[in-house]
C-alpha cells in the first residue's frame, strides 16, 4: 500500500519517509538508527558518521581513526600544543609535557611542584644541598648547610675556619667572651677574660686570682716576704718577717723584736712591764725597787707588780 510514495515504507525498516526516514531505500537508514562507519547519515540527524571514529566529533580537523585521541575535546588531536591541563594534548601519549606541570627530568617533581632546574634530576625540592654552586634544593639559597657557605652571616663559612658557623659572634679573631665557648675558634675557651685561668694556677680571676699573670700568686698560696699579696687575701706579706703584724708602724725585718706587742718596737719607750720596749737586749727597771736576779722585783710587791703588769698588757691587747 502507497508503495513509492512518502506514506509507504519502501525498505522495511518500519519508518516511511512521511515519519522521517531520510533514504528509505535502504534499510539501515532511519530516525534512531545506530551510526555506522559508512558515510551514510543512518540515524537520519543530518550527520553522517557522528560517534564513530570516522567522524570529526569535536571539530578540531581530525577523527579518531586519524589518530584524535579525544574526539570529545578540540583541544586535542595529533600535533597540537602541550597545555598545562592534564591532558595529552597533542595525543603522543605524555601529559602536559613541555608544561610547568610535567616532570622533565623524571625526578618525581615538576616546575609547578617547585622543580628550580627540571632540566637536572638533582635538583628539586627534596634534593640535600651539595657545595657545588648550585641551588640543589631550590630554596633560593646557593650551598647552605656546606662548609662552603656562611650560614650565620658572620663573614666566615666553615671553609675559611668559622668552628661554629650557626652562631654570628663566633670566628676567627672575634672578640672572647666569658661565656664557655671559643668565640675565635684558636682551640682555646675564654682566654684573655676573667674565666680563664691565664698563668696555669689552677685558678682564674673570676675563681678569685688576684694576679693571674703569676702562676705563684692564688688564693691559699704560701705569703711571702716579696711585697705581693700571694695568697689574694688583699694583705701583702702578713705573717712574714716583712710585714708589721701587731702595726707599731715596724716589721721584724725593720728591727721590731716583738711584732706581736704595739708596746715593743726600737726606740719604744721603755715600760716597767719586763718587756724591751726599744728592743736594745736589755730590760730597764724603775731605781728604788728592790729586784731579784734578772732585774724583776721581788717578794709580795714584785708579785704584786707583776700582775698588774700582766693586766695592763692584756688590756693593751684587748684581751
Amino acid at each position: 500500500m502507497d508503495e513509492g510514495t512518502d506514506a509507504g515504507d519502501d525498505d522495511g525498516d518500519g519508518w516511511t519517509e512521511a515519519a522521517g526516514d531520510c533514504d528509505d531505500t535502504r534499510a539501515e537508514t532511519a530516525p534512531g538508527a545506530a551510526e555506522r562507519v559508512d558515510g551514510l547519515d543512518n540515524d537520519c540527524d543530518g550527520t553522517v558518521d557522528e560517534g564513530t571514529d570516522a567522524h570529526d566529533d569535536d571539530g578540531d580537523g581530525w577523527t579518531e581513526a586519524a589518530g584524535d585521541c579525544d574526539d570529545a575535546n578540540a583541544w586535542v588531536w595529533p600535533g597540537a600544543s602541550e597545555l598545562y591541563d592534564t591532558l595529552d594534548n597533542d595525543c603522543d601519549g605524555e601529559v602536559d609535557e613541555g608544561t610547568d606541570a610535567y616532570d622533565d627530568d623524571r625526578d618525581g617533581w615538576s616546575e609547578a611542584m617547585g622543580d628550580c632546574d627540571d632540566t637536572d634530576p638533582r635538583q628539586n625540592p627534596g634534593s640535600e644541598e651539595r657545595a657545588n654552586g648550585a641551588d640543589d634544593d631550590c630554596d633560593g639559597v646557593v650551598d647552605e648547610g656546606t662548609p662552603y657557605y656562611d650560614d650565620d652571616g658572620d663573614g666566615w663559612p666553615e671553609r675559611e675556619g668559622d668552628c661554629d658557623d650557626t652562631d654570628r659572634s663566633v670566628y676567627p679573631n672575634a672578640p672572647e667572651v666569658e661565656d664557655g665557648r671559643d668565640q675565635d675558634c684558636d682551640g682555646v675557651v675564654d682566654e684573655t677574660t676573667t674565666a680563664y685561668d691565664d698563668d696555669g694556677d689552677g685558678l682564674s680571676e673570676q675563681a678569685g686570682d688576684c694576679a693571674d699573670t703569676d702562676p705563684h700568686i692564688l688564693p691559699g698560696a704560701e705569703e711571702r716576704p716579696n711585697d705581693l699579696d700571694d695568697d689574694c687575701d688583699g694583705v701583702v706579706d702578713e705573717g712574714t718577717t716583712a710585714y708589721d703584724d701587731d702595726g707599731d708602724g715596724l716589721s721584724e725585718d725593720e728591727g721590731d723584736c716583738d711584732d706581736a706587742d704595739r708596746d715593743v718596737w726600737p726606740g719604744a719607750p721603755e715600760l716597767n712591764d719586763l718587756q724591751d720596749n726599744n728592743c736594745d737586749g736589755s730590760v730597764e727597771s724603775y731605781v728604788g725597787w728592790q729586784c731579784a736576779s734578772g732585774g724583776a722585783p721581788s717578794g709580795l710587791f714584785g708579785i704584786a707588780v707583776a700582775a698588774a703588769v700582766a693586766g695592763r698588757r692584756r688590756r693593751r691587747r684587748g684581751e
